[in-house]
This record gives structure tokens, C-alpha cells and sequence, in this order.
């Protein structure tokens, strides 16, 4: 799951169980119907599961799953919360303690139950991926492409880290629409996924492997075959090379990435809107002499002549962020104006962003490694590791490319400026990294 899945999963996660924990606290239903639901909905779950497991049997299958212990604990715990409702029977004010222990029980049981449910099978001729009723398979003769991709997610309470987690898993790719995603490692989920990894290694043949195999296998792709010959790499400046990619014509080697249309009109679309918020949220402060936020800040700040000071500071604040709002959007409505003078570009020697006039590249005889990270202003960015020890941040989310072509793409070049690296199974992977 990319990390916009991820978010929204765990947005979604994050409802449910405010939604589930209040029908139990207020309750809508008294507590032995709550604690029955919950027990009747695993077992029919699991059961399902275990069904639909036993189905894929014989030779040569190999199938892959985990236990689903930390759903039946969690079923466990909020079994015990329906006891206690119902031995101690809180008041309307101590209710909040039920609220908190359904609402905590309910987010533990509804993260891990995909993944107790979510089941891989590999036979004979495909590799398979179901989820209760959704199937989903991929013939292994299709399969032209396999990669890792480990992501490591860092929570924090302000400043303060208090867990990470790291997961891990392959892809399978069957032409540019076709993919199926083998979780191989997940906090907390436990599974060995070495006999299926194993599997997936030996038949799938036709498959090139690394995240930096992506260059070759789309000029397979596009039936470029592996006669395909480039051209030799000639012999320029970072600025030299940039002139020549604004002309169009590039030796094969270079690789553009032009603004992406999507990120363009969606950009044209969100940032004005923001504008209109910043300067509409400003002229309502001052007209109506109403100050935002008077609930969270103390009420004694705005009384007397504070609170005109605070009025005229809040509008100003205001102003400020509709005037950012409308620079970023005249910057992208240069970039619609002059689409050619926008783009991303990567050769064997450089990689740059070019925007207008500016370019922001790095040698890559200058690069250690490379990884992404997902506190960018676009989501993700390219954080390319410096043999000086340092780092040089391409902000680049999705603007000209997925952010998996970009780290592909530069992997690839980067991989002739460095000695051979230890030969993993799947080869290179995909490195991330993100903070919640």
C-alpha cells in the first residue's frame, strides 16, 4: 500500500472506530449486542478465510498467510470492555472511560484484520491474491517485473518520536496495468514469507528484477527488444545538458520528465481556492471584529486594547497567506504558459529540476544513494545522499512523474558511478521513508 493509501486507510480506520465506540458508549445498543456483533463478525471472518484457503491445495501450491492472533487479542479486550459496561454499569460521566477503551480496542482490531484476512497463493500457472470474496492473479508467463519497496513510518507526539515502523513488500508487474502486491514483512503481523518469495523468484522467468530494471523493462514494453543500442553519452555541463534537453532532440540516454497535466490543473485548481480562503477568512476577522481561535487561546489576550492588536494581527496573518497562495499559483500559471521550460530532467552523468531559469541538479559522480521522503511540499521527495555527507532534497513529489519512475530512473544512472552492490534476490528496492 503507497503511503496515500496508507493515510487514508488510517483515516478511515480512525472513523470507524470513533463512529463504533460511540454507538457502544452513549449506547444505541446495550452491551451484550455489542459484544456479540464483534464475536460473531470474527468468526465469520476467519472462518471465511480459512475456507477459502483450504481451496488452494496440491502439488506444487505454495500459500502464504498470517495468523490473525492480534485480532482475536483485540477481540479479546473489547469482549472485556462489554463486561465491565455491563458488571459495573458507569454513569453518563464516567461513560468517557468506556468511550476510550472501545475506541482504542476498535482501532487495534480493524488496522490488523486486513491483514489476518489477506492470503497469497502461488500454483502452477499463477500468483494469486485474495481478500474474502476479491480475487486477484496474475499468469506467471505476464509477469515482466518484480521489485521491492520498503517504507519506514516514524509517529511522533510534537517533537517527540514514539514509535517507527517499517514494512516491506514485492511487486509483481504484468504489463504497466497490471500489479499485485505481496506484503513480506508488516509491524506487529509476523508470517514467513521466504517459501513464497522463493516461489515467486524461480517462476516468474520472464521477469527483470530491481526498482532500476524500470528503465529497461518500458523500452521492453515499447518493443525496443535488446538490440536496442543508445547512442554514446557526450561530453557536457550540467547547464550544457540542460540547453540541450530545452531544444527537444536528446541523446537516447537522457530521459525528460515534462510537468505532469494532473498536477498542473489540480495545482491551478487548490491553490486559488486557498487564496480565496486566506483573503475572505481576513476580510470576515475585520469586518466583524471576530478573532479566530479565541477557544484555544486564553480569553485575557483579547481583552481591552490587546484584543485590537490581536484583530489587526489575525487579518494580517490572513492576508499573508492568501498573498503565498497567489504567488504559487502565478508560478503555475507560468509553468501552463511555457510547459517546455518546465521539466525533470536525468542522463547518465546529471540529474536536475528545471524551472524557468533555474536548474537544481547534482552530479551524479557527487551521489552516495538515493532514497524518498515524504515531508516534501508535494508529498514525496528525492533525497539524494552525498558522498560529503550531506543532502540535496528534489521537491518534486509527483509534478513531473509517480514518484516511483523519478527514483527508478536516477537509480538506474546512478548505478554506473558506483561499485557493485551485494546482489539481493529482487535486487535493488525502493527506500522511504515518512513521519505521522
Amino acid at each position: 500500500m503507497n503511503r496515500q493509501g496508507r493515510i487514508l486507510f488510517g483515516a478511515g480506520s480512525t472513523l470507524f472506530a470513533i463512529g463504533i465506540a460511540l454507538i457502544g458508549t452513549i449506547p444505541l445498543v446495550p452491551a451484550q449486542v455489542f459484544g456479540a456483533f464483534f464475536l460473531v463478525l470474527t468468526i465469520v471472518l476467519l472462518t471465511w478465510r480459512w475456507l477459502a484457503l483450504r481451496a488452494y491445495r496440491g502439488s506444487g501450491v505454495v500459500r502464504f498467510s498470517r495468523r490473525p492472533w492480534l485480532v482475536i487479542l483485540a477481540l479479546i479486550l473489547i469482549e472485556a470492555v462489554c463486561a465491565l459496561d455491563l458488571l459495573a454499569a458507569p454513569s453518563a460521566g464516567d461513560r468517557v472511560w468506556l468511550f476510550l477503551g472501545y475506541y482504542l480496542f476498535i482501532i487495534v482490531y480493524s488496522v490488523f484484520l486486513p491483514s489476518a484476512l489477506l492470503f497469497w497463493v502461488a500454483d502452477d500457472t499463477h500468483l494469486r491474491a485474495q481478500l474474502l470474496a476479491r480475487k486477484k492473479a496474475v499468469l506467471w508467463r505476464e509477469i515482466d517485473w518484480l521489485y521491492t519497496q520498503q517504507n519506514a513510518t516514524s509517529y511522533k507526539l510534537g517533537f517527540i518520536p514514539i514509535a517507527r515502523f517499517k514494512d516491506e513488500q514485492l511487486i509483481a508487474e504484468a504489463g504497466p496495468r497490471h500489479r499485485l502486491e505481496v506484503l513480506i514483512h508488516t509491524p506487529l503481523a509476523g508470517g514467513q514469507a521466504t517459501p513464497m518469495l522463493g516461489v515467486i523468484h524461480a517462476r516468474a522467468t520472464d521477469a527483470l528484477v530491481g526498482i532500476d530494471k524500470l528503465p529497461a523493462v518500458q523500452a521492453r514494453r515499447r518493443g525496443l527488444g535488446p538490440g536496442y543500442a543508445p547512442q554514446p553519452e557526450p561530453s557536457v555541463s550540467l547547464q550544457e545538458a540542460v540547453e540541450i534537453a530545452r531544444r527537444g532532440t536528446m541523446p537516447a540516454t537522457w530521459t525528460r520528465f515534462s510537468v505532469r497535466r494532473r498536477a498542473l490543473w489540480y495545482s491551478l485548481i487548490c491553490f486559488p481556492i486557498l487564496a480565496l480562503v486566506g483573503f475572505g477568512g481576513a476580510a470576515f476577522v475585520y469586518f466583524s471584529g471576530t478573532v479566530v481561535g479565541i477557544g484555544i487561546i486564553p480569553a485575557s489576550v483579547f481583552e481591552g486594547p490587546q484584543r485590537e492588536v490581536a484583530l489587526i494581527g489575525e487579518t494580517l496573518l490572513l492576508i499573508g497567506v492568501g498573498v503565498w497562495m497567489c504567488s504559487i499559483t502565478l508560478r503555475w500559471l507560468r509553468t501552463l504558459r511555457h510547459p517546455q521550460d518546465y521539466f525533470f530532467l536525468i542522463t547518465p552523468r546529471y540529474v536536475a529540476e528545471v524551472r524557468a531559469g533555474k536548474v537544481d541538479g547534482e552530479a551524479l559522480a557527487n551521489v552516495r544513494n538515493i532514497h524518498r521522503s515524504g515531508a516534501g511540499n508535494y508529498n514525496w521527495k528525492i533525497v539524494l545522499d552525498l558522498r560529503n555527507g550531506e543532502q540535496h532534497e528534489l521537491d518534486v513529489g509527483a509534478n513531473y512523474a509517480p514518484p516511483r519512475d523519478l527514483y527508478a530512473y536516477i537509480l538506474a544512472a546512478l548505478d554506473a558511478h558506483r561499485a557493485p552492490q551485494p546482489l539481493a534476490p529482487f535486487g535493488p528496492t525502493m527506500s522511504s521513508d515518512s513521519e505521522l
